[in-house]
């Protein structure tokens, strides 16, 4: 399993335990996903929705969609993964980011662009940590022609509100003292300011001095091992 999107507790000196993930999803083609919007859609939605309808407006998904689907139904060269980036990335495509990336992360940032448009939104519900049902939301709203910018915003707000109720149960079940959020997704700052909209009566700490994607995971690592 290609992990990320996870919730772990303890410190570093008693050591982490993952305890909570995102709902997995597959992954067709690897690492070649993440350039490819579309080819990480594939990957949470082929087993819900038939290629046709994401061939067809409002989404238009090129015949790259069609090929990765067929990989997840055939299970060649396809792991699971519960990556929070390939979750946006979904998103994005689902939204009308149908295209290759040019840079890492190009689409979440559309994404989060996308969603700054728009006045505050009810969030989609989500129980646990469900990417799949904020994509299904989202793709049903599309369809029923709701404007980019809103079903965004929802998707952001639905995963921010999912975020804190995972963070404050095992919060409360270890009595931990802070929540640590980190993670290439933690870039986005509109997450992080939906985040801070829902105190969770302990401090959330966010990387300042080092970089929240792999510079800190690095760090991390060696910090554990030392």
């Amino acid at each position: 399993t290609v992990w990320g999107g996870e919730v772990f507790t303890g410190s570093l000196r008693a050591g982490l335990d993952r305890v909570d993930h995102l709902r997995p999803a597959w992954l067709p083609g690897g690492d070649a996903a993440a350039q490819v919007p579309v080819q990480a859609a594939a990957g949470f939605l082929a087993e819900h929705v038939d290629a046709a309808t994401l061939e067809a407006a409002p989404f238009g998904f090129p015949p790259r969609y069609r090929l990765a689907a067929r990989l997840v139904e055939r299970g060649v060269r396809t792991t699971a993964t519960t990556s929070a980036g390939r979750l946006f990335d979904a998103a994005a495509a689902l939204c009308g980011f149908a295209r290759p990336t040019t840079y890492e992360g190009q689409a979440a940032a559309w994404l989060e662009a996308q969603a700054r448009r728009a006045a505050p939104v009810a969030p989609y519900p989500c129980d646990g940590l469900d990417g799949h049902a904020l994509l299904m939301q989202l793709l049903a709203d599309r369809q029923r022609g709701r404007p980019v910018p809103e079903v965004a915003r929802a998707f952001h707000a639905g995963l921010a509100e999912a975020l804190v109720r995972v963070a404050q149960r095992w919060a409360e079940a270890i009595r931990a003292e802070a929540i640590v959020a980190s993670g290439g997704v933690f870039q986005n700052a509109l997450l992080i300011e939906l985040l801070h909209a829902h105190p969770t009566g302990l401090p959330v700490w966010l990387p300042q001095a080092l970089p929240p994607g792999d510079g800190g995971l690095a760090l991390g690592q060696a910090a554990l091992a030392c």
